[in-house]
This record gives C-alpha cells, structure tokens and sequence, in this order.
C-alpha cells in the first residue's frame, strides 16, 4: 500500500494557508498599534508631578513649582499648579519638613483630582531658604564709609572706632538696599554716636541693626598750670597747650594761649582746669572815678568835654559817665583809657 508522505500539497491548500498567515499578521499589527495608541494617548493627557525629596527657594512662600517638576497638557493647570502655594516658607537661612500627605491635602484643597495625576512624591521633603548673611565685618564697612562722608573735621586728628554692634542679620537671597539713620536727637557726630542701619528688601519688612560709635577728634586746649585767684591778670606762664578729645571737654574752650594773655580771672581757676571763655575777661581800662574825656560827633561837627567815669569799662562797654561842666549823667561807649564817646 502506499502512505501519502511523499503526495505533495495541492495549490488551493497553499493559498488558504498564506491568507491566514496575512490575515494573522495584520491582526496582531492592529492590536498592538491600536493598543500602543491608547497607551500614549492616555500617558500624553495624565499630568504628573514630580516632587524632590530637598529644595532650596528664595520667596517667602512654598509654591509646588519651586519643589516640583511639573507637566501636564493644559496650561492653565500647569500654571495653576506651579503658582499653588504649599506652606509658608521658612526664615531665610532656614530650613523645614513637610510631609508627604500634607502635600496631598493642599493638592486636594485646590480642587486637584490626584486619581488623574501620576504623583511622584517621597515621605517628607525638606526645604530651606536662600539668604544674604549681613556679618559684623560688612557693618562695620558701612558705618565707617557713612562716617567717613559726613566729617567734616580734620582727617588726620580723627579716630572712629566701633564700640558695639546689636546683631548680624539674615535677609532674604534678593536685591535689598540700606541706610544709615542717626538719632533724631543727635546734635552732632561727636563722642558716643548711636546708629541704625535700615535694610529695605522687596517685598519683605525692613530689617534694623543697631550699632554704636566712638568718635574722637583732637584739638588744642589751653589748660592752666598755676592757680589764678579771682581778678588776677593771666600770663603766659600760668598755662600750657595741650591736645584732648573734643567729646571730653567743655564749651567755649580756648585753643591758643594768646588769647588769654593780658585778661583776667572772674573766678578762682585751679590747677589743670581748661581754660574757658566764661572765666575769664578782659580788665576794665577806665576805672571808676578816672577823668575821660567825652566826645560827641555828628558829620562834621565834633564836641568835647570832660567826664569822670562812675563805673568800670572794657574797651567798647558802654558806661555811666557824669558830664563835669552840666553835670549830668550820660552814657557812653569806652574807647580807650582817657575817651568815651557818645552814641547817636
């Protein structure tokens, strides 16, 4: 008997089988490019999230865009979500922690679907603040250019030195600007100066350091180095020129000790006292009872008289003098030691 191993196929078996295997081919073709569409389609509409697990920021507020990387197709949910707010941001210079569900909760809060957001977020998220230290160097800076602009006296006889300064600061990681304030009580930059250094910061409360100067300045000063009894002509020998701090001597203090020579005491002065112009004063060149004589003049016309004098004079006091010939009293102003002459 004979098998039909050897009987080959007929053409119409042939056909058949290669229209299944078409078929096939572009059916399983179909399936997968279809489903593959779906896929994309649907990951091209998801918005996903993607928050870090450490951030730095600068504003004084936690937005999810500065923790986050976001995407999604819609730009008002892009933007909606890179604007939301998380939580209050930390001092500058600082850091927090906000947990995972927190996070969730104010996603939520924003009427945020998460069923339709691929979250990618770890279990806490730490962030810090970005700042500008302010350290006791750069204050120091500032006041002494301040200072340095506003005296007046002599450089080379000045000393500023900084005695305390309240505290560095921490401002905020953008531009900011400063002034320097002086008491509004503050008569001049002279001794113990107090300062405040404003710091002005956009968009945050102005920050205030407090920081207080010496400032020294030289000058010359007459000091006396004899005791001087009341009423009694001042020389050359009873005082000695020195220099001291402006801050630590009194008002109308004589620098020169020609100034002084020739007057007169109007109190005891002790030994190391500084010489001052409301102890001293000039002696009296007429005297009471000296014989002037009295001059009166107008344009051209020119009188004179005798006078004795009832009070004592300095050179241009005006004093009671009795008019010998009329006697009468006038007053007149001192000229010298023998004249008086009456004003007009």
């Amino acid at each position: 008997m004979q098998t039909d191993q050897n009987i080959p196929p007929k053409h119409d078996d042939i056909i058949l089988s290669g229209k299944w295997f078409w078929m096939t081919f572009w059916t399983i073709l179909a399936i997968i490019l279809f489903s593959g569409g779906q896929t994309n389609a649907a990951d091209t509409n998801m918005t996903s999230i993607t928050i870090h697990a450490n951030s730095v920021i600068r504003s004084s507020d936690v937005r999810l865009g500065g923790i986050a990387d976001i995407y999604s197709s819609d730009p008002a949910l892009n933007q909606k979500l890179q604007e939301l707010i998380i939580a209050t941001a930390p001092l500058p210079g600082q850091s927090r922690t906000i947990d995972d569900q927190y996070i969730r909760l104010r996603l939520q809060q924003s009427n945020i679907n998460l069923a339709q957001v691929k979250l990618d977020i770890p279990p806490s998220v730490n962030v810090s603040r970005k700042s500008i230290d302010i350290d006791r160097p750069m204050i120091e800076r500032i006041v002494t250019d301040y200072l340095n602009k506003k005296l007046t006296w002599d450089r080379d006889r000045t000393k500023i030195k900084i005695m305390s300064i309240s505290d560095n600061i921490v401002l905020p990681d953008k531009p900011y600007t400063y002034k320097v304030v002086q008491p509004s009580n503050q008569t001049g930059l002279i001794g113990m100066v107090p300062l405040s250094i404003v710091f002005d910061v956009e968009g945050e409360p102005s920050r205030k350091v407090w920081a207080t100067v010496r400032i020294s300045v030289s000058t010359d000063v007459v000091v006396v180095q004899n005791p001087i009894a009341r009423n009694q002509m001042i020389s050359a020998n009873d005082l000695e020129a020195t220099r001291m701090d402006m801050a630590e001597i009194p008002s109308g203090y004589i620098t020169d000790i020609k100034d002084a020579i020739g007057k007169r005491a109007m109190r005891p002065i002790n030994p190391g006292e500084i010489l001052r112009t409301d102890i001293i004063e000039r002696p009296p060149i007429v005297k009471y009872n000296d014989m002037v004589s009295i001059i009166a003049e107008s344009g051209t016309l020119r009188i004179s008289t005798l006078g004795k004098a009832e009070e004592n004079g300095k050179s241009g006091d005006r004093i009671k003098v009795l008019n010998v010939d009329s006697k009468k009293e006038i007053y007149a102003r001192v000229v010298d030691s023998k004249t008086v002459r009456v004003d007009f």
